[in-house]
């Protein structure tokens, strides 16, 4: 039996749809406001009405700390728009570090990413 491929949107939707329904609050705001992701981008995410519109692996991380995801279901969402963790990455391998110990301060990872990296979450890429 062969597998249907999914466009990507379709796949990254359902997985964040999950993510959204679990969360207990309605306030959108909740997630993005305090990671620092801005209102359009996570529309656009959250929307999902542009089939060829990809997210940056940056703003799926500021999600999955958004929405305080284990480290598990963080994998499962960053794979779910074709992205991995880089173990190349110091300032990746910290985060993911915060986020297997359940930190989820912004300032904290920020500060300390800057601290032992030189650069913070903000620095990657910022459009969409």
């Amino acid at each position: 039996m062969q597998m249907k491929h999914q466009p990507f949107c379709e796949q990254f939707d359902l997985s964040l749809q999950t993510y959204w329904q679990r969360y207990p609050s309605n306030k959108q705001s909740d997630i993005y406001k305090p990671v620092g992701l801005s209102k359009q981008t996570f529309s656009k995410i959250r929307s999902n009405t542009n089939p060829n519109y990809h997210p940056k692996k940056k703003n799926v991380l500021l999600i999955a700390i958004g929405l305080n995801l284990p480290i598990v279901q963080t994998e499962s969402l960053l794979a779910s728009a074709g992205y991995v963790f880089d173990e190349k990455s110091k300032a990746e391998m910290l985060l993911k570090k915060f986020i297997e110990n359940r930190i989820f301060n912004m300032q904290v990872i920020e500060e300390t990413i800057y601290r032992e990296c030189g650069t913070t979450l903000g620095n990657y890429d910022t459009e969409d």
